[in-house]
């Protein structure tokens, strides 16, 4: 549910898996399968909740996934808490909160020898180096961090990698190169993993805007506010309203935009920080 976007379905079975697992001492199961279900559970449900709307809520979680993951100790659970509370810091924004996360996961990997080749904390990796400013370091290693997530055969959430991959190419100016991998994101979704759908739609207008499209530009970010109202997920939303309000400030299309702007805002009740 949580990958094809049905974010309040998603929500409502984290939530349950965790209440029913609460006081199960999974230490065992968790030894030989290599996940808690219940770690699993509060680390995914960050990002369902981040969508949402509640990015306070979505850092909580995290906390308490890595608190579960360390009371089970098993390394793979272990890289697993560290990997999702990191995800929640990067669809945050907070890269100061993020740093200390990626660290602890490589130290991790490192110290168990752990085959961790997940796209959520390889984008997030990459991302930290794009906010850092070494905007060709960023872009070299998404692209080397894609092939290496392909390579491994993870399936899900490859989006945030090509997202990821688009934002450094927009910062570092490469518009067709941006275009490209939101095209492999798109390709991603029409395959059915639509959770990032309104932020690649999202995306693709500002590498748009880059080149002056701006027409086409607002008729992206007019789609990912689609998307991101069916999916209920608020904090695209809010990203698609501001590039929508940006884009009326800078060239006088989309008259509406500042309303709609105001009227997303008004529906946080939380996270005013980030």
């Amino acid at each position: 549910a949580l990958a094809k976007g049905q974010l309040d379905t998603a929500d409502n079975q984290f939530k349950r898996s965790i209440d029913l697992l609460s006081d199960a001492d999974l230490r065992e199961p968790a030894r030989v399968f290599g996940h808690d279900p219940a770690a699993a559970s509060l680390g995914y449900s960050t990002i369902s909740a981040w969508l949402l709307g509640y990015p306070d809520e979505a850092r909580r979680r995290g906390k308490l996934a890595m608190a579960r993951s360390a009371s089970i100790g098993i390394p793979q659970t272990l890289a697993n808490g560290l990997d999702l509370a990191l995800t929640a810091e990067h669809l945050r924004g907070d890269a100061a909160a993020a740093r200390p996360l990626a660290d602890a996961l490589e130290a991790c990997i490192e110290k168990y020898g752990v085959e961790y080749d997940y796209s959520r904390p390889l984008a997030a990796r990459n991302w930290l180096l794009l906010q850092s400013g070494d905007t060709g370091a960023a872009i070299a290693g998404m692209k080397r961090d894609i092939e290496k997530a392909q390579k491994a055969g993870h399936g899900l959430f490859f989006p945030i990698m090509y997202n990821t991959l688009a934002e450094a190419c927009l910062a570092a100016g490469l518009v067709a190169e941006g275009l490209g991998a939101i095209s492999s994101a798109m390709e991603r979704i029409q395959g059915g993993e639509r959770v990032l759908e309104a932020e690649s739609w999202r995306l693709k207008g500002e590498l748009l805007r880059a080149e002056d499209n701006n027409e086409l530009a607002e008729q992206c970010f007019r789609t990912a506010l689609t998307v991101a109202g069916e999916q209920s997920s608020l904090s695209l939303e809010l990203r698609a309203a501001s590039s929508l309000a940006r884009l009326h400030v800078d060239t006088a299309l989309a008259p509406d935009a500042t309303e709609r702007l105001r009227v997303t805002l008004e529906r946080f009740t939380e996270g005013f920080d980030t």
